[in-house]
């Protein structure tokens, strides 16, 4: 036992000088750390002549990437920029360097999202093979920029970066405390910080449905207190995330988690003919669900879904499947005949 903590002390003596050596340099606020960072001799500065030019692959994306990047540089240090984007790389500070179109039209799971940063002189470059990667590396150079007495600069750095997950995600829930838009878009803006890429947006609980639909209207018109999502505002906020390589997976939860549903449509309810359901403003898991044996269920569930599918296009679409509270089917005759008949 002594010979192997002395061994382990050894151990830790020997391999800790390196450990350290590969530490983050705590001086550059960055978040989340890259995989490779070398600081160099020598800045770039930041000033009212801060030109960019887009090089290699472009699109509205990408011109949207380089005009947040001015605003946000502006507003980081107060210095305005005028006539900012140039169409050659000799008279530029940021070259942003796409390779290619991503491969598929709609983010996914495997899209590239790697990038790297030099700097030459008075000049930055950020490569990348596709759009995905020059909005992190954007956002990495972002974090960069410093300050002297002088004015604002950007140390000259040699960065190389690629996501250590593929999926980075937050799930937001405006079902049971409704989220004002503008917030709603913060969000976004913040989780582009931090290169999150997928928003999980949980808009349909017990508490509130709050999303348009313009099918089976009673959903969010008697259960969200005037307070929901249009559909303009969805495509305004898909199109947004898309815009900052963010993907938005749409929630619709079932069988349980059904109380707002069970409140505007009680029919579709498993706990037989005449029922009734007040607007459920507490926490819990509550009686009502969904009743598999009602055709028309199925065509409440197949209309929203085609409304969804329309207005979020991601490749995902989740349905919730957590908390059912089975009582209803329990004490049903005929659903206790169906799962026998099935199983």
């Amino acid at each position: 036992m002594k010979k192997t903590l002395l061994s382990l002390l050894i151990s830790g003596a020997v391999i800790s000088p390196m450990a350290s050596a590969m530490a983050p340099n705590t001086d550059l606020n960055l978040m989340p750390y890259p995989q490779s960072v070398e600081l160099e001799s020598g800045q770039v500065t930041v000033d009212g002549n801060f030109k960019v030019f887009i090089k290699g692959f472009n699109s509205d994306r990408v011109e949207f990437t380089a005009k947040r990047f001015i605003e946000r540089l502006e507003r980081q240090t107060g210095v305005p920029i005028l006539d900012w984007q140039v169409d050659n790389a000799k008279d530029a500070n940021l070259i942003i360097d796409i390779e290619a179109a991503p491969k598929a039209e709609i983010q996914n799971i495997d899209s590239v999202e790697s990038y790297k940063i030099t700097t030459k002189g008075n000049q930055i470059t950020l490569s990348s093979p596709s759009p995905y990667g020059a909005i992190h590396g954007i956002e990495t150079i972002l974090q960069l920029v410093n300050t002297t007495a002088d004015g604002y600069f950007i140390p000259a750095i040699a960065v190389v970066d690629e996501p250590r997950f593929r999926w980075r995600g937050i799930s937001y829930d405006t079902s049971r405390h409704f989220i004002k838009f503008d917030v709603l878009l913060r969000q976004l803006d913040a989780m582009a910080s931090a290169k999150m890429n997928v928003f999980h947006w949980h808009f349909w609980d017990d508490q509130g449905i709050r999303i348009q639909t313009d099918s089976w209207t009673r959903l969010w018109s008697e259960t969200s207190d005037g307070n929901y999502y249009t559909k303009d505002q969805v495509r305004y906020l898909v199109e947004y995330a898309r815009n900052l390589g963010i993907r938005v997976i749409p929630e619709v939860s079932l069988p349980g988690h059904s109380s707002a549903v069970a409140h505007a449509y009680p029919r579709l309810m498993s706990g037989g003919e005449g029922q009734s359901y007040e607007q459920e403003r507490g926490w819990g898991v509550f009686e009502p669900l969904m009743d598999p044996l009602n055709p028309e269920l199925y065509e409440m569930l197949g209309d929203v879904f085609d409304e969804m599918v329309e207005l979020f296009p991601d490749e995902y679409f989740h349905i919730g499947g957590d908390e059912p509270n089975y009582a209803q089917w329990i004490n049903s005759e005929k659903h206790q005949k169906f799962i026998k008949d099935n199983t």
